[in-house]
């Protein structure tokens, strides 16, 4: 049955014997203090079992067993006994396609207004096909059927922004649907592609990313429009100048329409990125997210380039 009975040296001599009852409880029969500390030393007695000898419990890989009450010290676990799978949170049975217990209310309430059109001890919302439930609570189809949602919102907010002619209902719309899909995008990544992502977490994410791209669009556009104006009067001031040595005024040299235009430019971008920046930096912070200037510098040059785009476009398609 596997028990190790005795101990014996190199030279093939008995140094001492286990002795073992039914249940495992262990006797020690050996002659001298020595051979009796070498037999307490070793740990593989009653059917090859892990002697824990602090504990006075043998270890069986899964659990511990007592050879004085004849009982291990905790029940086994239902899935060996039932043919159940464990999912982190309740048990699954393959058998009648079902969990065994119903899920958490929270997460009905949460999911469903109304209450009874739903089986809370359906596996799946019984698609096992399309869905897979890792923790035992939700399906993962539904979590990519909002994410895909978000996705076609976010996708149609930049078409009708892009359709619209300008302004400030522009700035938004593109603003919230470029954040939106760039959030979700981002959130895949961090959580190692669309294999291991948690889809609720990436819809989450591009409801997110719409807030904070809408209003940075719009203090874009409004600090862009701001700047745009002061850019054009400091290209019409700077063509007033003259040449020191010549005399001639710099609007004569290169036009007074194209350094306005240059400054009108140079003001929309400055000003659009400036707005974009302090916008993303102080709408993260809203959500808990503390970026440094880098970072929503980044997204503010982002959202700047994303405008000029799809001002391209529209000026390519007239």
């Amino acid at each position: 049955m596997g028990d190790i009975d005795g101990i014996f040296d190199t030279d093939m001599n008995l140094i001492g014997e286990y002795v073992y009852d039914a249940w495992g409880n262990c006797t020690i029969e050996a002659a001298g203090a020595d051979n009796i500390e070498i037999m307490e030393i070793n740990p593989f007695r009653y059917r090859g079992y892990y002697w824990d000898k602090e504990l006075n419990l043998y270890y069986l890989q899964t659990r511990y067993y007592d050879p004085q009450t004849g009982r291990f010290i905790n029940a086994d676990g239902i899935e060996y006994a039932l043919n159940l799978y464990y999912l982190q949170t309740r048990y699954y049975d393959p058998q009648t396609g079902r969990f065994i217990n119903a899920d958490g209310i929270e997460y009905a309430l949460e999911q469903y207004k109304n209450i009874n059109a739903l089986n809370l001890y359906s596996y799946c919302n019984n698609n096992p096909i399309m869905g897979i439930d890792p923790e035992g609570t939700k399906s993962k189809f539904w979590g990519w059927l909002l994410t895909a949602f978000v996705a076609v919102v976010a996708t149609a907010a930049i078409v009708v922004g892009t359709v619209v002619t300008g302004g400030l209902v522009s700035a938004v719309l593109v603003g919230a649907g470029v954040g939106a899909l760039t959030s979700m995008g981002s959130s895949v990544i961090a959580q190692g592609g669309f294999k291991d992502a948690d889809p609720w977490q990436v819809a989450k994410s591009g409801a997110i990313g719409a807030v904070i791209g809408a209003a940075s669009g719009a203090a874009s556009w409004a600090i862009g429009t701001i700047g745009q104006a002061i850019g054009q009067h400091l290209g019409y001031a700077f063509s007033s100048m003259r040449h020191i040595s010549s005399g001639v005024k710099l609007g004569s040299v290169f036009g007074v329409d194209l350094m306005m235009s240059t400054g009108k430019i140079a003001g929309s971008v400055i000003g659009g990125i400036a707005g974009g920046t302090f916008m993303n930096y102080h709408a993260n912070l809203l959500f808990g997210t503390k970026l440094n200037f880098e970072e929503a510098m980044n997204q503010g040059i982002g959202g700047e380039i994303s405008s000029w785009l799809i001002g391209i476009f529209k000026w390519l398609v007239k």
